[in-house]
């Protein structure tokens, strides 16, 4: 059905050019017979023309415009000569700026000497376009205001909502969202007004592209479809590129890379055809950003050397620096940390020339991750404090959690474990207020309405379109037998569509759900580890509060990596539970003791699991059974393999559940385990997608007078290899 819409909108285009492309064979027909005066303006309508139609660099155009140049000066006419010099900049622009520069100052001299106001703002913005294309901002908003006020005396609210949309963009490169939401809703007022359809869909694009900016994906998916709803009343195909490249951009934003490339991909190929190779040039960036989050290197490889080969036609600095940063990107995964910096180092002053926010966070965060990998810490903190601060500013959460990360094990590996746990403390506080259950179940229900009422919009279309051509076809029994039958095979296919991506989400939030429970464990357990380093700050305890960070930060990477991931190796969760009861023997001053026996059977290089199952229960002996109990405790940890299945049991000899909640209830009123609860959660979910399903038992071992005498876990999961 995306197809049939695509294809629509193609042939809509090509009819559209069509028509251009017979206006400027007629031109070009009187051009042949035409005395000077008439040729003249034949040759200004030609390259107009040819401005409006292509939107790209044709040779034929600046052939027009030079011709224009040459005759207006023979004829000593100083109007046509600056408006020849203006067209000359438009079609330069395409292909070199300070030639564009160059013949736009010529006309703006013009222009002015001769008091034309409309002309002059014509210029005055092109220059200024042309100076944003060059990433010199400042230059371009002097401009813009300057032309801005040419348009408001001769009240051109079509070049007034242009001018607002460049300088909503600066201020968005700025990191100024507030400021270029306003400039954007500004634009939405006019256009509303006007009743302008097309600058209403800029309007939609450009505040879903802050949105997205700021991570607020539900938002940033609502004023998408807004912008969609207008594309496909307009049946506007040259508008289609733009909308696959925003689309494009939020799935790159929630992980489905493939999806991103998909719609990346065919807003590529129509900006090739269009032979506009400044959004050619971005776009191949974007795909080779996106392959390097999928890590396939050797893709986003070839990808990036496209784009700098564009790039160096061009001159476009902001494009050169996202090229540097991508190759650079890909040297740190190569382990190629000289080259990484080399080419961090020489896109450095270009970014300081730009004034491009984002830019010049991602790049302080890049050489942050360089100087480390290379045990510059100093210089790495440096790097990374400047990103954070950057990030703050900009409301960038995913740059600064990214950064917190970074200076948290940075200061680590310096020695300052003090500054170490306070940014471990940020991540925390940051990485809780960027997981958030409801705000993606909503982009769930959005995207699921996204595509229905799409194919919904699609079937109207078609039945519109078969009473049309009832009406010229009445005469034709088996024509309109045939077209009924259509319409329902449409439907048919149209429900069957919807249906199969209604299960796709429902799937997809199953997974979500999984992964967001998995995160719930990560606060939880630094919450309580934190808590049992700030008990250790005293001056007689310094020494251990030290051993304890330096354990607890690795076992907190541990933490972070395995997140991140559906199953880890049994070996990775036997090392960190080890790494976990050390800690707790360490904090409880040796109260127990513990063993941890595998079964030869199991493979342990490529047996896999969940992570995080057996965490919160081994805590759970120690906090609630081991803790109590008078004596030294002992904690028996044992994986066995039994009819294919892999049976992990957890058994202490504490005082057991009976007394430890008696002793919680006394001490704060009834007490409800949030860790176990997660990971009851997490088995229901995990269950709806294996088909071996984990059991959990919960045992209270009693002696021959009932007497309680500690807790037995067993779970009983699949045994999977990897």
């Amino acid at each position: 059905m995306k197809k049939s819409f695509i294809l629509l909108l193609t042939l809509l285009s090509i009819t559209f050019s069509g028509i251009s492309q017979n206006v400027i064979d007629s031109l070009q027909n009187e051009l042949e017979t035409a005395n000077d005066e008439k040729r003249l303006e034949i040759l200004f309508d030609l390259c107009i023309k040819i401005i409006v139609t292509y939107n790209q660099y044709q040779p034929q155009g600046l052939e027009y415009a030079k011709e224009a140049r040459i005759l207006a000066k023979s004829l000593n006419d100083q109007f046509s000569t600056g408006r020849a010099d203006y067209l000359l900049g438009r079609l330069y622009t395409k292909v070199n700026y300070d030639t564009a520069i160059l013949y736009l100052n010529r006309s703006i001299e013009v222009f002015k000497e001769i008091e034309n106001d409309d002309f002059l703002a014509k210029a005055t913005h092109s220059l200024g376009r042309v100076y944003q294309y060059k990433g010199q901002n400042d230059t371009a908003l002097i401009l813009y205001e300057t032309a801005l006020d040419y348009y408001r005396r001769i009240s051109d609210n079509i070049r007034i909502m242009t001018i607002l949309y460049n300088v909503a963009t600066i201020q968005h490169h700025f990191g100024k969202y507030d400021e270029a939401l306003k400039y954007f809703e500004q634009i939405f007022i006019i256009a509303e007004k006007d009743e302008n359809l097309i600058w209403q869909n800029h309007a939609y694009n450009g505040i879903g592209g802050i949105y997205m900016q700021m991570a607020i994906y539900d938002e940033a998916l609502e004023y998408y479809m807004k912008g969609l709803k207008i594309v496909e009343k307009m049946n506007d195909s040259t508008l289609l590129p733009y909308l696959h490249t925003n689309i494009g951009s939020l799935h790159d934003a929630l992980e489905d890379y493939e999806k991103a490339i998909e719609y990346y991909t065919i807003a590529i190929k129509i900006f090739k055809e269009m032979n506009d190779k400044r959004l050619e040039c971005s776009l191949l960036n974007l795909i080779g950003q996106t392959y390097i989050k999928s890590g396939k290197y050797e893709k986003a490889e070839d990808y990036c050397k496209r784009a700098y080969k564009l790039v160096e036609e061009l001159g476009d600095k902001k494009e050169l620096v996202i090229c540097l940063n991508n190759l650079a990107a890909i040297a740190l995964e190569y382990e190629q940390y000289d080259v990484a910096l080399e080419y961090l180092l020489q896109a450095q002053p270009l970014v300081n020339d730009l004034q491009y926010e984002a830019l010049t966070t991602y790049n302080a965060l890049m050489l942050g991750h360089i100087y480390y990998y290379l045990k510059d810490y100093q210089n790495a903190i440096k790097h990374l404090i400047e990103c954070r601060i950057r990030a703050i500013n900009s409301k960038d959460k995913l740059k600064e959690v990214r950064s917190d990360t970074m200076l948290a094990v940075s200061y680590e590996q310096s020695g300052k474990y003090d500054s170490a746990l306070y940014y471990f403390r940020q991540y925390t506080i940051i990485q809780d207020s960027i997981v958030n259950t409801e705000t993606e179940s909503r982009i769930a229900e959005l995207d699921i309405r996204y595509e229905t009422e799409k194919k919904e919009q699609q079937i109207n279309l078609l039945e519109s379109d078969n009473k049309v051509k009832e009406l010229h076809v009445k005469q034709s029994m088996i024509f309109n037998w045939g077209l009924g039958g259509l319409i329902i095979i449409i439907i048919l296919i149209a429900f069957l569509f919807i249906r199969q991506n209604k299960l796709k989400n429902e799937h997809k939030s199953t997974l979500l759900e999984q992964k967001l429970l998995r995160l719930q464990m990560n606060p939880h357990f630094i919450f309580n580890a934190l808590s049992s380093i700030h008990s250790l700050m005293n001056p007689r305890d310094v020494n251990k509060a030290s051993d304890y960070l330096g354990n607890f930060s690795r076992l907190l990477r541990s933490s972070l990596e395995s997140s991140r991931e559906d199953y880890i190796l049994l070996e990775e969760e036997i090392s960190s539970l080890n790494n976990y009861l050390e800690l707790q023997q360490l904090r409880y001053e040796k109260k127990f003791d513990y063993e941890i026996d595998v079964d030869p059977k199991i493979d342990l290089e490529s047996a896999i699991l969940p992570p995080m199952l057996l965490q919160p229960f081994i805590e759970n002996a120690i906090e609630h059974g081991i803790k109590h109990k008078e004596a030294k405790g002992h904690i028996r940890i044992r994986f066995n393999l039994e009819n294919k299945k892999l049976t992990c049991e957890i058994e202490d000899d504490g005082v057991g559940r009976e007394k430890a909640w008696e002793v919680k209830y006394a001490k704060k009123g009834k007490h409800k385990s949030l860790a176990t609860e997660i990971i009851r959660d997490r088995i229901k979910i995990l269950n709806k997608k294996l088909k071996q399903k984990i059991n959990l038992a919960i045992i209270d071992k009693r002696s021959e007078t009932e007497q309680p005498t500690g807790t037995l876990i067993r779970l009983d999961l699949p045994y999977i290899l990897d």
